[in-house]
């Protein structure tokens, strides 16, 4: 289950930084292409996404509350990979089916696609 609720930064608090997800395929997602969070306090910072390619299954989707990434959160109707209180850098990142969702206390930043 997720907290929306800020709590106090303590010595006990995660810190979650330099993630690097490069060269991805993830085919015949059922509900959404996944989830991000940091925590409202702790956000994730200098996550790094490339080369990334993830589409949903042609048929026997399931509802996307139906995902247990997503207990606690708002609920939305995007099958797309949720950003929460993280700052990502995308580099030649494809979502079928949906996109890029940046939401409360995320920044999304989109790298120029090379020559």
């Amino acid at each position: 289950m997720f907290s929306l609720r800020e709590e106090p930064l303590t010595s006990l608090t995660p810190r979650v930084r330099n993630i690097r997800i490069s060269n991805l395929a993830a085919v015949g997602c059922r509900a959404s292409a996944g989830f991000v969070a940091g925590l409202p306090e702790s956000r994730i910072r200098n996550l790094i996404l490339e080369n990334c390619h993830i589409s949903m299954a042609a048929q026997g989707l399931a509802p996307v509350d139906q995902s247990e990434m997503c207990q606690g959160l708002p609920q939305t109707d995007s099958r797309g990979l949720r950003l929460r209180n993280a700052d990502c850098l995308a580099d030649n990142v494809e979502i079928e089916g949906g996109g890029i969702d940046v939401e409360e206390g995320a920044r999304l930043f989109n790298r120029p696609p090379r020559p």
